[in-house]
């Protein structure tokens, strides 16, 4: 059976929708002929495009976007300085050190010298534990423009590291002369002086670092023990405190007030210290130790040597500090109490 012929309105609106469909077609066609028919952009164009958007990333800290252009960059010029510096710079700002070294290292024997590759390679040997090679890098860079205030706080900051305390000085001075008051700079200064034991000075620059609105956890930590060694405990327990403000997480602080604490036989502050930390973390063995020592001074041997237990069981080779400690407490409990005994005959 045949179908029935279309009525004519049926046939002009499939017309209609062809036509239609044909002329969008057309219009694309027309909007992008002038793109497909174009020449693409020479190699030097997209080198050099491809450089400035990586470049755009890199300022934008979006490093991950940065290292694919850089890396396109490499596929157009091998060789290219500009996308290995950067390219080794993105890899170090995501804590990728081995590629950055490897293409700083790229980067660094091109025939021009570079103080901004040497300064990249300092930081990235730094991270990698690689102390002597961070050293020469950023000296390298130093040679190249010495007036810079990076260069001079960086290599600073590895030497006080690496216990070149004297070599530090030095390179503060310069960086210190370049920025005066820069408070990180006294910060860095006061640990130089402490390494070389000189309190005295590092509290007097660790004071300026405040002054210019420097403060850090580490900067109040550091005070703290300056303040101890001139004998000033008082002060060094103040700045503990504020150091735990900043950081309040830091077992390695608080730690170091409980000590403090026995230090100045403030014995039941040193055990909620110590107790305190361990609450917060039960393997921190540096304050299962500290508690022992606390309860020893205290004459509790009972729970000094329910420490030591503990020490024994999860910490074997730690035994002999642990009982060294609590001997030199309970010896200093006895005594003690014999030295009030005899205050008490005596009157």
């Amino acid at each position: 059976m045949n179908s029935a012929p279309m009525s004519a309105s049926f046939q002009n609106r499939i017309s209609h929708i062809f036509l239609s469909i044909t002329l969008a077609v057309f219009i694309l066609f027309l909007a992008t002929e002038g793109t497909f028919a174009r020449n693409p952009l020479s190699p030097a164009d997209s080198l050099t495009a491809l450089l400035k958007d990586g470049g755009a990333y890199i300022q934008a800290k979006l490093y991950t976007k940065a290292e694919y252009y850089f890396m396109a960059a490499l596929e157009l010029d091998s060789i290219n300085r500009n996308a290995l510096k950067n390219l080794g710079l993105a890899h170090s700002m995501r804590g990728k050190y081995v590629k950055s070294r490897k293409y700083l290292e790229i980067a660094v024997t091109a025939k021009v010298a570079d103080a901004q590759i040497y300064n990249s390679l300092g930081l990235t040997y730094s991270y990698l534990k690689m102390p002597e090679k961070s050293v020469d890098s950023y000296r390298k860079a130093i040679a190249l423009d010495p007036e810079n205030y990076d260069y001079n706080r960086n290599i600073s900051g590895e030497l006080i590291t690496q216990g070149k305390f004297n070599d530090a000085l030095l390179t503060l001075g310069k960086a210190i002369e370049l920025q005066p008051n820069h408070g990180e700079l006294r910060y860095l200064l006061g640990n130089a002086f402490s390494g070389l034991g000189d309190p005295q000075s590092a509290i007097i620059n660790y004071h300026l670092a405040v002054e210019n609105n420097y403060k850090s956890a580490s900067l109040y930590y550091h005070l703290a023990l300056a303040e101890e060694g001139t004998g000033n405990f008082w002060a060094a327990e103040e700045e503990f405190s504020k150091a735990l403000a900043l950081a309040p997480d830091s077992l390695e602080i608080r730690n170091r007030l409980g000590i403090l604490y026995v230090q100045t036989s403030a014995f039941e502050h040193a055990v909620r210290v110590f107790q305190k930390n361990l609450d917060r973390n039960s393997n921190y063995v540096n304050s299962r130790i500290g508690l022992g020592w606390a309860y020893a001074f205290q004459g509790d041997e009972a729970s000094a040597n329910k420490q030591l237990e503990i020490i024994r069981r999860d910490y074997p080779e730690k035994i002999e500090v642990m009982k060294d400690f609590i001997k030199q407490g309970l010896e200093y409990y006895k005594a003690s109490q014999q030295n009030s005994g005899a205050d008490s005959t005596s009157r």
